[in-house]
């Protein structure tokens, strides 16, 4: 299903070199449910859990970042730090691992990576109003299946029988 959201622009000629983010995309996938299986298994809190993942991410991406690409920091406006420093370093970074750590102690660990699929299917609907663009028919299947298999596999309503 995801594929009929995303597989229609990939499979007709997608930009030369798109497949270095389809791979960067699937590692990143591969490692968010490491992350899922690690924080269900290791019994963290799960603001000790996000901490923890903030604190290697920055030993291990601070030394490339000050040797090898030539740092430009104090060469931006403060404001631009801070507002950067606030949505990416704490909202996206710190709150988004810890509420998701959240939702797996509280939901489980499937529960809670099935309603991680839901993340293309809002993007999607978020690019109508936002981008003007209008989903094609294999997307719209794509977002109907992927929303029905999110409602199954959280349990919000039962299949029969």
């Amino acid at each position: 299903m995801i594929a009929a959201i995303g597989g229609t622009a990939a499979l007709n000629g997608g930009a030369a070199g798109a497949w270095r983010g389809h791979l960067l995309f699937l590692t990143a996938a591969t490692m968010w449910a490491g992350f899922t299986l690690a924080l269900r298994r290791s019994g963290l809190d799960p603001w000790h859990a996000a901490a923890l993942v903030s604190a290697y991410s920055l030993a291990g991406f601070a030394p490339v970042y000050l040797l090898v690409l030539e740092p430009r920091l104090l060469d931006v406006p403060w404001p631009e730090v801070a507002l950067q420093a606030g949505t990416q370093g704490v909202l996206s970074g710190l709150v988004a691992l810890a509420t998701y750590g959240i939702a797996v102690t509280r939901l489980g660990a499937s529960r809670a990576a099935a309603i991680g699929a839901l993340t293309p299917v809002v993007a999607t609907l978020i690019a109508i109003p936002v981008l003007g663009e209008l989903p094609d028919s294999p997307t719209l299947a794509g977002i109907a299946g992927v929303s029905l298999g999110v409602v199954l596999a959280s349990g919000a309503i039962r299949r029969p029988g």
